[in-house]
């Protein structure tokens, strides 16, 4: 509902001499959608909020002065994606852990992306993220590069960007530890038991 949402719209047949993005509106009920893209068989363009989380608003084409409407060709408004909870909270400098995300209507979201900002603005880190359902996502947590020289634990604030929505947890903070080290087996056979398969340090 908050907008924000690239449309597409395609096999459409106008005239090649028409100067298409000087002269072209397209509105869903009133509200004009903003072009960014345009050619002689298709259309993309940016909503604006709806007014509603229901509202289904009619397609309408201009060129000019002429209006073209559109039977039955709706654009359907949903409610804005809500988060819940994340985990886990914590990751690794080379980054790359599956951060599942619980929320609702996150399948609504064409591009969901979580921002993580050291220190309030000094560096940022984006992960694009995939929805699995209406109600979970995987993101991957950032790696971050050790010429940056910050020394774990390093706190990153998250923020959850959802099209035209900024979402800020309630538990808001990653933190990344160091990456893990590992002891190789011994030079001879040994006895395989639960302490000494392999052994990590975090």
């Amino acid at each position: 509902a908050a907008g924000g949402t690239k449309i597409r719209i395609q096999n459409l047949a106008f005239d090649k001499h028409l100067d298409l993005f000087s002269t072209m509106k397209i509105f869903f009920g009133k509200q004009q959608c903003h072009i960014i893209e345009v050619n002689t068989n298709e259309i993309i363009c940016i909503n604006q909020a709806c007014k509603n989380d229901f509202e289904q608003l009619e397609l309408s084409i201009q060129v000019n002065n002429n209006i073209w409407q559109l039977e039955q060709t709706y654009f359907q408004c949903k409610s804005n994606p809500m988060v819940f909870d994340w985990y886990p909270k914590k990751s690794i400098l080379s980054g790359g852990f599956k951060l599942i995300v619980n929320g609702e209507n996150l399948d609504v979201v064409q591009m969901p992306m979580m921002k993580f900002v050291y220190n309030i603005s000094d560096y940022v880190f984006i992960s694009l993220c995939e929805s699995i359902t209406s109600s979970q996502m995987i993101c991957l947590s950032p790696g971050i590069d050790k010429n940056l020289r910050l020394n774990p634990p390093i706190d990153l604030y998250v923020t959850f960007i959802m099209d035209n929505v900024k979402i800020i947890p309630e538990d808001d903070i990653l933190t990344i530890v160091h990456d893990p080290i590992y002891y190789p087996f011994e030079d001879y056979i040994q006895e395989i038991n639960s302490t000494n398969i392999i052994k990590f340090e975090v």
